[in-house]
């Protein structure tokens, strides 16, 4: 069987590709024909978003046809598997709808975040199955062994089960699939990474930053958060798993830059042994993870150091003590001070992650958080507007469900901030904030009063940019600048020692 697993994301063209389809395809690529085809977007196109941020619709609009061009040319791909989290949710419809319209015999598959959180906590009635008729599966949790499954079975064309809408979880367990096989006891962490229907030979030069995992999940419990409902309990890979597929990254792609793609990285407990692993293997390797700022020591700092790390994004989120305590960040403003001064002696940058709009935070709050971001004197800085878990957003029928098929947020920040602004009723909806911001106290939502409060709110976002800066891909703009510089220094080598033995030869 042919399929085509498409990566609903946008992202950079030096960057990936994501670890999600390169595992779907290790899971089935010796039963299958896998291609994969991705949203990339060059310098010259963000260059043109910068100064028009319409203008990423039609770059958008350009990678729909290639989607479609792609299937023309492949008639014989019979599944289509599109991954995505809940800002990239709209445009999974769309790419769905195009293959539909390009051959309405192919079977459709959505997996990823947003799929898996939407799932397990909406009521039946609400399914992506029951409001959406573009999906014909839908995977629920770790989507290797579930998608191996559903190919074996449809490779049995005598079931003939495409006419049925299933959902199937990470355990191939169903809700209504009698055909599928029971649950497996193999891990579906055991699958490796495949890149070859991702890295084509006309494109490979350009990924300058690979990426890898050691574990998946976290074991911190932060309110705003899924990951725990995404992942369940917290589990790692083995030390020489990692430590292969960082090699197999550097022989693949050609690059000795990544990032640690897990939750948070400093929470593993075999860091320094993957550390010390990367140093007796003389990898040469820069690299970039996620951290919690109450797991940073100055012994794991000088060892990840030493490792190659560059940068670390630390999850700060505010700089009000109580606001951190209802978040159940499990740090101090202390905490983190004295963490940022423990990488920097050790050289690592640090990007700060800061969220604005907290159900439980006010105006002056959120203005003491940018005054602490700017104090603490960050490499760069990465701010985002609060986004209620999933688990709230239908628990106890306290809010209506957001119409994700709305929720646009997979762009670049600039085109964000322009549809906040110019559609502000998408915070509520797309959001579900419970409370508004006000001088001194929150407030119940006034749908009349909405459009003014929710300006303010994306306001104190603008303003928190405007007074740092928004570094949201620093790490992967230094882990590519310094990739490209190597490139750049070893082809200058090559040149001078192809010049050398020239001038000896004459």
């Amino acid at each position: 069987m042919k399929c085509l697993l498409v990566d609903s994301h946008w992202q950079r063209e030096e960057i990936g590709p994501r670890l999600a389809l390169g595992r779907l395809a290790a899971a089935v690529h010796d039963i299958a024909e896998v291609k994969g085809i991705e949203f990339r977007l060059d310098e010259k196109d963000l260059s043109e978003v910068r100064r028009r941020p319409s203008r990423f619709w039609a770059l958008e609009e350009r990678f729909l046809r290639n989607v479609i061009q792609e299937l023309e040319r492949n008639p014989e791909v019979r599944l289509v598997g599109i991954t995505g989290w809940s800002g990239s949710f709209p445009r999974m419809l769309r790419i769905a709808h195009c293959c539909k319209a390009a051959n309405p015999d192919l079977t459709v598959v959505f997996g990823g975040p947003h799929v898996t959180l939407h799932e397990k906590h909406c009521p039946p009635e609400q399914s992506i199955l029951n409001i959406h008729d573009s999906a014909d599966f839908i995977v629920v949790g770790a989507g290797e062994t579930p998608f191996r499954r559903l190919i074996e079975d449809l490779d049995r064309s005598e079931l003939n089960i495409c006419r049925n809408r299933r959902v199937i979880d990470a355990n191939c367990e169903h809700y209504s699939a009698p055909t599928l096989r029971p649950k497996q006891n193999g891990d579906p962490l055991a699958s490796s990474t495949f890149w070859s229907p991702f890295v084509r030979e006309a494109d490979k030069s350009s990924r300058l930053v690979f990426l890898v995992e050691s574990a998946r999940g976290c074991p911190h419990g932060c309110r705003f958060c899924d990951e725990r409902d995404i992942w369940g309990r917290y589990r790692r890979f083995e030390i020489d798993r990692v430590l292969d597929e960082i090699e197999r990254g550097i022989e693949q792609f050609g690059s000795r830059s990544f990032r640690f793609v897990d939750s948070t990285l400093t929470a593993n407990p075999l860091l320094e042994d993957i550390c010390r692993g990367i140093i007796q293997r003389d990898l040469g390797v820069a690299w970039s993870a996620f951290a919690h700022c109450s797991e940073i020591t100055r012994r794991k700092a000088a060892m990840m150091a030493e490792a190659g790390c560059r940068c670390l994004l630390v999850g700060i989120e505010s700089g009000v003590q109580s606001i951190l305590d209802d978040m159940h960040k499990n740090s101090t403003r202390r905490m983190i001070e004295s963490a940022i001064e423990t990488l920097r002696v050790e050289g690592i940058k640090v990007r700060g992650s800061f969220i604005i709009g907290y159900p439980s935070e006010t105006t002056r709050q959120a203005l003491a958080t940018v005054a602490f971001a700017r104090s603490l004197e960050l490499d760069a800085y990465s701010w985002h507007m609060y986004q209620s878990p999933f688990r709230r957003i239908w628990r106890d029928g306290e809010m209506d469900p957001p119409n994700f098929a709305h929720y646009e947020l997979d762009t670049p920040a600039d085109v964000t901030l322009q549809v906040l602004l110019r559609e502000p009723s998408l915070i509520r909806d797309m959001h579900a904030l419970p409370r508004l911001l006000t001088l001194d106290r929150t407030i119940l939502p006034d749908p009349d009063r909405w459009p003014k409060q929710s300006v303010r709110l994306v306001s104190i976002l603008q303003r928190a940019i405007d007074t740092t800066g928004d570094g949201g891909a620093y790490d992967l703009e230094l882990l590519a600048s310094e990739e490209r510089s190597r490139r750049i220094g070893l082809e200058s080598c090559i040149k001078g020692v192809s010049k050398h033995v020239l001038q000896g030869a004459q």
